[in-house]
Formats: structure tokens, C-alpha cells, sequence
């Protein structure tokens, strides 16, 4: 009896660790709003996009910071010349395990180009997330721009897929 037990846990585990994630995303026609799952979509839902992650050594970003990265994606405005500031800001974003696009200026041209997407003057670093930004670093501030955009605080560390 015991044996019988044993052997049927030993094969609902192993299939466990087989079994895929799927996450579902589409945009309900009667409200507009953008709805993930992972469940599949009703029947007749347009422009479904579908994720799925096998088991594997490869980390998975959580769902909260996957979700938060499609609704406000996070740019790190930078230069060569910034240093300390530009290395605690990424070393924020690293610690909370946020997904990240480091745009550095270089030309006169790019600072005018991204002068005219922030609407504003460009102080570096700045740390836009979806429409908002902050110029200059400060943690308290970005923190809570993270926060509002729903980036988890207490994120799992994320290594990096190796280059």
C-alpha cells in the first residue's frame, strides 16, 4: 500500500517537472483593458499573445515584473561622463531585479532627440518608467516610481543569461 503511494507521488512529481507556464495576453474588445492570464483566451479574442517557458535551468522573470514591464517599460538615460549617480541607479534597478534599457547620450543630436521625448530639459541620469520620469538620482524617489508602475519591491534576484 505504501509502495503503491509512493510510486504514484513519484510520477505526479515527475510530470510536474515538465509541465510548461504559459501566460496569455489580449485586450478585451468591451473595456479596452489588457488581460493576462494563464488561462487561454475566451473564443473570438484578437491579437492573443502567448508565452510560453518550459522547465529549465533559465531564470524566470515573476509575473508582477513581467506584467509591469509591458505596461511601463523602464529606460536608464545615461552618459559616459555620469559615474557614481548612473552606478547607483543601475545597481538599484539590479537589486530590485527590474528589466532595464540603458540609453546613453553621446551626441548633441541624441540629447536633443531626448530632450524632445521627455518634454523637458535632460539632466543625467534619468530614469523614465512608461511616460513618467525622474532626472537625477534619487532613491527614495525612484523607488516610488517603480512602485507605482507595480514593479515588486522585494523581486527575486534574476541572473542575468550569460553573454
Amino acid at each position: 500500500m505504501i509502495r503503491t503511494f509512493l510510486t504514484i507521488m513519484a510520477l505526479l512529481l515527475s510530470f510536474n517537472i515538465f509541465a510548461q507556464t504559459t501566460t496569455y495576453r489580449w485586450t478585451d474588445p468591451a473595456t479596452g483593458m489588457t488581460v493576462f492570464s494563464d488561462h487561454p483566451p475566451p473564443p473570438g479574442m484578437k491579437d492573443v499573445k502567448e508565452d510560453a517557458r518550459a522547465f529549465s535551468s533559465e531564470p524566470v522573470m515573476p509575473y508582477a515584473t513581467r506584467r509591469a514591464a509591458e505596461m511601463h517599460p523602464v529606460t536608464l538615460v545615461t552618459s559616459k561622463n555620469c559615474e557614481v549617480c548612473c552606478v547607483r541607479g543601475r545597481a538599484l534597478l539590479k537589486k530590485r531585479a527590474i528589466p532595464y534599457s540603458d540609453k546613453a547620450i553621446e551626441t548633441q543630436e541624441e540629447y536633443e532627440a531626448t530632450k524632445k521625448e521627455l518634454g523637458t530639459e535632460v539632466s543625467i541620469p534619468t530614469l523614465r518608467v512608461g511616460r513618467q520620469s525622474i532626472s537625477g538620482f534619487n532613491e527614495a524617489s525612484w523607488n516610488s516610481l517603480l512602485d507605482l508602475a507595480g514593479y515588486p519591491n522585494n523581486a527575486a534576484r534574476i541572473t542575468p543569461p550569460a553573454e
